[in-house]
């Protein structure tokens, strides 16, 4: 299903909208499940916050099938046109499965994505498939006991005709792996250092640019040769980045606000690049009064994805006087 240029989708409360006018409206269509408890504290935003009841994820496939996912559970409408969102059917394999940080909808009508979750005990871990819209999915790969913490992204590469999954948290659960077309095969690229642990990336040609994810180490922006299988440093950003974007021309990620000795700002930021080697920074925002591990990071949080406009859409997590809110600013290059 081909999208209208330049739609827009956001997550609010337990509800999805849709807008193809550049923000100006927005329609409603779709809504999660929810418990009662999380019914309780929706109103409130700051309660929202402490309890993290915010929409994790959301794709919609090429066909128009549409997966999201909040801490509660994965959720999917056969189309845009179905307002109630379904309970999905997980293969679980006789143990809890844990949703999705993020979910690629891949140009084969597949909706992947791995299971993230604090996993203190260090309990396996899968990446997951979809191949019917969302209703059902399937184990392709399990991480055993010990071996990774979570999973926090599964990034489609059309060119090479691959995934590449970032794990983390720290020593050898951090890493970077080729996961082959089919989903069959999976190996290990790098592995074992804070520099190998990310969320976003990039593929661009014989590259793939990637920035860390990290409190426990200085936070950089890389790029792998995908051939050489080497890692070189393109330079520092001021903490540690979960988000990250195309925008037409544009790259575009942001950074977040961790309680770290590595990350000594108060401010969130967003840059943007045209090359994915040299970055500018366009914005910065300071952290609200709310503390952190309670009531979540700061972020300037961006769309997953990519589209055709120039222009970037961000909204606030956490932030003096954006949270909460939805803003759509355009890049002009000096």
């Amino acid at each position: 299903m081909t999208q209208p240029p330049n739609t827009l989708y956001i997550g609010y409360k337990h509800k999805i909208y849709r807008s193809t006018n550049f923000g100006n409206s927005w329609d409603l269509i779709g809504i999660l499940p929810v418990s009662f408890a999380r019914r309780l504290s929706s109103p409130v935003r700051l309660f929202r916050r402490l309890l993290r009841y915010e929409l994790r994820s959301f794709a919609i496939s090429k066909n128009g099938s549409m997966l999201a996912s909040s801490r509660e559970g994965v959720y999917w409408a056969a189309t845009n046109n179905t307002k109630f969102y379904l309970t999905s059917f997980l293969d679980c394999c006789n143990r809890s499965v844990y949703s999705p940080m993020t979910i690629t909808a891949d140009c084969e009508g597949r909706f992947i994505w791995g299971e993230y979750t604090l996993n203190r005990l260090r309990c396996p871990v899968g990446i997951y498939a979809s191949y019917d819209g969302g209703r059902t999915h399937y184990l392709i790969h399990e991480f055993t006991s010990g071996e990774v913490r979570h999973v926090h992204q599964v990034v489609e590469d059309t060119e090479d005709k691959c995934f590449w999954v970032f794990t983390g948290d720290v020593g050898n659960e951090c890493g970077i792996l080729q996961l082959s077309w089919d989903l069959k095969k999976i190996e290990w690229v790098v592995r074992g250092k804070q520099l190998f642990r990310a969320v976003v990336a990039f593929p661009l040609g014989n590259k793939l640019i990637y920035a860390t994810d990290s409190e426990l180490s200085q936070n950089y922006i890389c790029c792998l040769d995908k051939k050489a299988k080497t890692i070189e440093k393109i330079g520092e950003i001021d903490g540690s980045c979960i988000y990250g974007t195309k925008a037409g021309r544009h790259l575009v990620l942001s950074t977040t606000i961790e309680p770290s000795r590595y990350i000594k700002t108060k401010m969130a930021t967003l840059l943007c690049s045209s090359d994915g080697l040299s970055w500018t920074k366009y914005l910065e925002v300071a952290k609200d009064i709310w503390p952190g591990k309670l009531f979540q990071y700061g972020s300037i949080v961006l769309p997953r994805g990519q589209w055709d406009s120039d222009k970037t859409v961000f909204s606030g997590q956490a932030l003096k006087g954006i949270d909460n809110r939805v803003y759509i600013a355009e890049v002009i290059e000096e």
